[in-house]
């Protein structure tokens, strides 16, 4: 049994041995002579810096080594040098602020306006700024929840029927809050892809006019609305994160319904919107 514990032990310091960088193979010695895993001695030997600053063989001096002199001082620092490999950049629990800047377009083309009569108008809208602030927990590694406040606007292009514009300016401006759900597929190295879904009531200000006039088609009112997140968060360390960002809102099916002047309904479909943001999370 000796024999085998032996050849056991040997084989774990050469294994060992390979991987270190800057460590000697008596400090590697030592290492896997108190419990370090290879994964410890990979990070720390791979770090000359890292020896060097830790005064070389106190980095593995702990309590039942057989030089060690100062029980608290090389504790202490074993527990510091081990305490930086648990720095990750992993995205630890807990809570969080953060925000998002970024454009944003009307997500269709063919957005449209129908009257009572089942005439159809053409909606065309500029691309336009979208921020958010939110508060956010994360759970674990692989769940968040967050409120997210939304806003953003986009100027009319064009209003036409049959082809011909109709000279309408104005613009559609939305304020919404979230509260969103994410999974986080995991970390790697840093990197946390994630996919959201956010659930809120929205206030829509739609306002037409026409060659620079008084307003003639109008609407201000809170609907539901949906909100699916794709997006990175870039750990710079544990607390810090950028991130990247597909979003794309959405709203019930002929919820928006403008009035014109004479209180005539317009329905609307198509006014959802979705864009490329960019944003940082701050833990704490």
């Amino acid at each position: 049994m000796n024999d085998i514990f032996k050849v056991l032990i040997a084989s774990l310091f050469v294994m060992v041995s390979a991987n270190a960088g800057s460590c000697t193979q008596e400090q590697i010695g030592a290492m896997i002579k108190n419990g370090l895993t290879q994964k410890q001695i990979d990070n720390i030997c791979k770090n000359k810096t890292k020896v060097e600053k830790s005064g070389g063989d106190t980095i593995i001096n702990i309590n039942n080594s057989p030089t060690n002199t100062n029980t608290n001082t090389n504790e202490n620092t074993n527990k510091g040098s081990l305490a930086s490999l648990d720095n990750k950049k992993s995205g630890r629990k807990g809570l969080y602020i953060g925000g998002n800047i970024g454009s944003v377009n009307i997500s269709k083309d063919d957005a449209t306006m129908t009257d009572n009569s089942n005439v159809e108008a053409n909606l065309k809208f500029k691309g336009g700024d979208f921020s958010s602030f939110l508060v956010g927990f994360q759970i674990n590694n692989h769940f968040s929840i967050e409120y997210e406040r939304v806003s953003y606007e986009n100027k009319l292009k064009s209003l036409s029927l049959r082809g011909v514009d109709l000279n309408y300016d104005g613009q559609i401006e939305v304020s919404t809050n979230f509260i969103n759900a994410n999974f986080i597929f995991g970390n790697y190295n840093g990197v946390a892809p994630y996919i959201g879904l956010g659930i809120g009531q929205a206030n829509v200000d739609l306002n037409f006019k026409q060659n620079g006039g008084a307003s003639i088609i109008k609407f201000d009112d809170k609907v539901s609305s949906l909100m699916l997140n794709l997006g990175v968060d870039l750990y710079i360390n544990d607390n810090v994160a950028i991130g990247l960002a597909i979003k794309s809102i959405g709203y019930a099916e002929d919820s928006i319904e403008p009035k014109d002047e004479t209180d005539d309904k317009f329905t609307t479909e198509e006014l959802g919107a979705a864009g490329f943001v960019v944003g940082a999370r701050i833990k704490f």
